[in-house]
């Protein structure tokens, strides 16, 4: 049982790595496909839910902070459009 372990288990860790490899790969190809509206939206929503998701984590939930941040990064996205590539 011991070898079967010592030979299944960094198999599965192989496996599982190139499965995550794969779903980040999809991921990034979707959202880079975005439009320059809609990557901003998701930028700025991504940041206020991490922003609150923290804070209330930690006890001390600052709604004003999050929503800030998170309208912050949308303006900003937008307005540079990181995705755009050169020509």
């Amino acid at each position: 049982m011991l070898i079967y372990r010592k030979l299944f288990f960094p198999l599965v860790k192989i496996l599982n790595m190139a499965r995550i490899r794969q779903v980040y790969a999809h991921l990034d190809s979707e959202v880079w496909r975005l439009p320059r509206s809609k990557y901003a939206i998701l930028t700025g929503v991504i940041a206020a839910l991490g922003n609150l998701v923290i804070t209330l984590a930690l006890g001390n939930p600052n709604y004003a902070f999050a929503i800030g941040t998170g309208l912050t990064l949308t303006v900003l996205s937008y307005w540079y459009n990181p995705n755009q590539k050169e020509e």
